[in-house]
């Protein structure tokens, strides 16, 4: 009588083998593609943050030069920004967007609840964020700072990358630093 053929440990530890090296290398894919992920999630808010600032501007720059002269608020359009937040935008002298202060309170350096309203203001459906100080940072990924005179915001990473964007609201520049690189 002939013994059927079962698998010998060889084999199976040849399959166990295979099926371990396949792992290890999607993993490391999957780590990768993770971390390109998160970065490109980090662009584009900086992206659409930079955005919503430079429309305020323009709209900022019609009414002024509708009206003629150095127009600090815009109702229709600012209210709308603000829709879930109180006050009025408050924009520098050459029309980029401060925060919602009265004009009484305006500091420069910003202060940290003018870089909250910002955030909250200028992103659609904007991504929890902690404030310097007076938030635990919880589940929330974004963290806001006064770094300077500059609006700070930075997302957490678990795996030790290093994201954030200064947005310096008197001039409207932005500058972006992605682990390591400044951009």
């Amino acid at each position: 009588m002939i013994k059927p053929y079962g698998r010998g440990r060889f084999e199976i530890f040849v399959v166990a083998a295979a099926i371990g090296i396949i792992a290890t290398v999607g993993l490391a894919r999957y780590s990768l593609l993770a971390r390109d992920a998160r970065n490109l999630s980090f662009e584009l808010t900086a992206h659409y943050f930079m955005t919503g600032a430079a429309n305020l501007r323009t709209q900022w720059l019609m009414v002024r030069n509708a009206d003629g002269g150095a127009e600090s608020y815009l109702s229709a359009y600012a209210e709308e920004a603000s829709k879930n937040l109180s006050g009025a935008l408050i924009f520098s002298s050459q029309g980029w967007p401060l925060g919602l202060v009265a004009p009484s309170a305006l500091d420069l350096p910003p202060i940290i609840e003018n870089c909250y309203q910002l955030w909250m203001s200028l992103l659609q459906d904007p991504a929890p964020i902690s404030i310097e100080g007076k938030t635990v940072l919880g589940n929330n990924d974004y963290h806001v700072s006064v770094q300077g005179n500059a609006c700070r915001y930075r997302l957490y990473d678990e795996q030790g990358g290093d994201y954030y964007f200064d947005y310096f609201p008197e001039d409207g520049r932005m500058l972006r630093h992605v682990s390591g690189v400044m951009e």
